[in-house]
């Protein structure tokens, strides 16, 4: 079960499971190389902690990780999740951070971090996807660019690789509409909201069963993959098109190496018997 039971909270730090967490964010910068360092305040993670509240069944074993900063999240989603492997990737070269790699050390091979990774590269996010995990991926985190192209181009690969019921999550996707990052001298000045991406994800549960599901919160947005049969080709456009009726099927090829890739990764799990 998902848990975020424990938690001690300072202006500045976050104690949890024998862990400090130093948290950062635009107007307080962590200064130095140490530490978990931890870009999400205290009211994102009481966001996240009613969600998973209201979902109780769902644990997720494979977990893939977009945007890892200086690597305090991968510990932080460790924690939470305990999954059995976790994969972050991040556009930064290293983490920085001695503290996060002694981290990961010592909670490898569970856990894997692939530094230079940008996200618009979909052919090696795919091929991550398909290597690192023993089956499809339960459960995909976007906390990367927050732009709305190279976001949606990670969308577009990783969210055919969820299984049935998996969660592709996107946060700070309403940064459009929050003062700080507003104005000329915004960051995000001039780039296109991902309030955009946000409506087509809606066209697109609306359109039939490839996305079955989406849930909104100020921090971050939540999309179910539903039980069609994902097309060899996944793009947003043609999700919104399908309407009622099952997208074009995958060759008999296609379908057998998934059937065989689901099959082998219950056989790992345990969870049916040779």
């Amino acid at each position: 079960m998902i848990s975020f039971d424990g938690m001690t909270w300072e202006a500045d730090r976050l104690s949890w499971r024998g862990l400090t967490f130093r948290l950062e964010d635009p107007a307080r910068p962590v200064p130095g190389g140490d530490g978990l360092v931890l870009w999400k305040s205290r009211a994102l993670v009481e966001q996240y902690r009613a969600f998973w509240a209201e979902r109780p069944a769902f644990n997720p074993r494979q977990v893939f990780e977009l945007g890892l900063w200086k690597g305090g999240s991968v510990a932080f989603w460790a924690e939470a999740l305990q999954p059995e492997r976790l994969v972050g990737v991040d556009l930064r070269g290293a983490s920085g951070s001695p503290d996060f790699e002694s981290y990961l050390a010592a909670h490898a091979p569970r856990l894997a971090v692939h530094w230079a990774v940008d996200q618009l590269d979909q052919k090696r996010l795919g091929a991550l996807a398909d290597t690192a995990f023993e089956g499809p991926l339960d459960l995909v985190i976007d906390d990367a660019s927050h732009l709305y192209g190279p976001t949606r181009a990670s969308f577009e690969a990783l969210f055919p690789r969820l299984r049935p019921g998996g969660l592709y999550v996107i946060e700070d996707w309403a940064w459009a509409h929050w003062p700080r990052f507003q104005g000329p001298a915004s960051p995000f000045a001039r780039q296109i909201p991902l309030t955009r991406l946000v409506e087509e994800l809606v066209a697109a549960v609306g359109s039939g069963d490839l996305l079955r599901a989406i849930s909104v919160r100020r921090g971050f947005v939540a999309v179910e993959r539903g039980e069609w049969p994902m097309p060899e080709r996944f793009t947003l456009e043609a999700a919104m098109s399908w309407s009622t009726d099952p997208p074009p099927p995958q060759s008999l090829r296609a379908l057998l190496k998934q059937l065989v890739k689901e099959i082998s990764a219950r056989l790992r799990r345990g969870r049916i018997r040779a």
